[in-house]
């Protein structure tokens, strides 16, 4: 599951928002943030590494409190293709240092709810269960709102009752919570 032969090239950059964004590293190898993009300011990134949440920043009086309470990530990676929360106390234009993204998969040791990137430069959310291969969960978080989607309808019409938006495409720098139906 979650296996895809998808390639494309990156153009131009993105933004992200004074706040907090789900976003992901959309290559597929582990990397440094700054090697995937470029970083003149100030960021906090947090992780979530087989069911333990992780962080690091490019401040250091940041990193020095995330250590105090044993947040702060050793190997301080953005893991290939999967998501994260990341900071920023600016609106940034970000621009990706590698051009070449290629999705490959998203790591399954972890069990439950994860964050991902599914790698694409931009489908629907309704092809995406091809990719899984079974009943799936997914949710978004975009300028301050969460957004949801089932590939089961009537979780989607649930959701809709309470004024939710449902996520209709996925991009390649986003990240999303995911969770496969059965995967306990």
């Amino acid at each position: 599951p979650f296996e895809s032969a998808i390639s494309f090239a990156q153009e131009g950059g993105f933004e992200l928002r004074k706040g907090w964004n789900l976003f992901s590293n959309p290559v597929d190898r582990d990397s440094k943030f700054e090697e995937v993009f470029s970083a003149d300011f100030d960021y906090l990134i947090w992780s979530l590494d087989n069911g333990m949440w992780q962080a690091w920043s490019n401040r250091e009086a940041l990193n020095e409190i995330l250590e105090k309470f044993g947040f702060l990530s050793d190997g301080r990676k953005l893991r290939g293709n999967e998501g994260f929360w990341v900071r920023v106390w600016s609106n940034e234009e970000v621009e990706p240092s590698m051009r070449k993204l290629v999705c490959r998969k998203v790591r399954k040791e972890n069990r439950g709810w994860k964050i991902v990137s599914f790698g694409v430069p931009s489908v629907s959310v309704s092809d995406i269960k091809s990719l899984i291969g079974k009943d799936f969960i997914l949710w978004d978080y975009e300028d301050g709102a969460w957004k949801f989607y089932s590939s089961i309808e009537k979780f989607n019409d649930i959701v809709k009752s309470y004024d939710i938006e449902i996520v209709e495409e996925v991009g390649e720098d986003r990240g999303y919570w995911v969770k496969e139906m059965g995967d306990e």
